[in-house]
Order: structure tokens, then sequence, then C-alpha cells
């Protein structure tokens, strides 16, 4: 028994769908089909108020009974259009924020490997300078005659 909805159809352990439910999570689809009712509406109502009424009356009842059972309904072209944008927003944040990472591990990698080559160049000349130093206490350089 689930509390938070209430079941005005009979169900058979599976969920039956409205035929024209408007649910899902692409948006432009969604506006698309939104704008298309409306324009059908429109176009019954130039043609014959009564049944575009009768239509705009079913269809709210059947909205009312789907937000009854807690489906979100998302067919205002108006807000679709707005969570489009932010989408949209969100999307480009997103690519310039994984931009701003790409670029500060290349930055970090080419610093290390700088790094890496100063002490590499500064460990060979520690080297050379010792093999100098062992050379001159033993007498094979004699500084001066090089």
């Amino acid at each position: 028994m689930i509390f938070s909805r209430f079941d005005f159809f009979e169900t058979d352990g599976e969920k039956k769908l409205h035929p024209q439910q408007q649910i899902g999570k692409n948006l432009t689809h969604l506006i698309n089909k939104a704008e298309a009712e409306k324009r059908r509406l429109d176009h019954l109502e130039e043609h014959d108020e009564k049944k575009a009424n009768d239509v705009r009356t079913k269809k709210a009842w059947s909205e009312a009974m789907l937000k009854a059972q807690g489906v979100k309904l998302k067919n205002d072209p108006v807000k679709l259009k707005h969570a489009l944008k932010e989408q949209a927003k969100r999307k480009d944040k997103s690519a310039k924020k994984w931009q701003e990472r790409a670029q500060n591990i290349q930055q970090e990698q080419k610093q290390r490997q700088d790094k890496r080559q100063t002490n590499i160049k500064a460990r060979q000349s520690t080297k050379k300078d010792k093999k100098r130093k062992r050379s001159i206490k033993r007498g094979h350089i004699i500084p001066g005659f090089n």
C-alpha cells in the first residue's frame, strides 16, 4: 500500500501509461510535442469550438488524474524552453570546466617534466664535478694544464 499515490485505474501489477502522456527527458521533443498539441487545439477551435472545449476538458482531466498518480507532466512550452536553456548553460559550463581541467593537467605535466629535466641536469653536473675532483685528487688531471 502506497500512501503518497492514489491509484484510480485498475492495474494488474503493471503500470498503464496514458497514450498522450508527456514525460521524458528529451526537452526538444517535449517542446515540439507541446507546441504541436497547442497548434492542433487552436486549429480545432477555429473550426469547432464545442469540440475544442471538450478536448480541452478531457485533456485537463487526464492531466489531473496523472498528476494524482504522481506522474510529473512536462507540457508547458515556456517552462520547457527555460529548462532547455538551463540545460544548455549547464552543458557549456561543464565543457568549460573540463577544458580548464585538461589545460591544468597539461600545465602540471609540463612543470613536472621541466623539474625532472633540471634535476637530471643537476645530477649530471654533480657527477661530472665529483669525477673531476676525484681525478684531480688522484693526479690524473693537473689543474691549469687542460
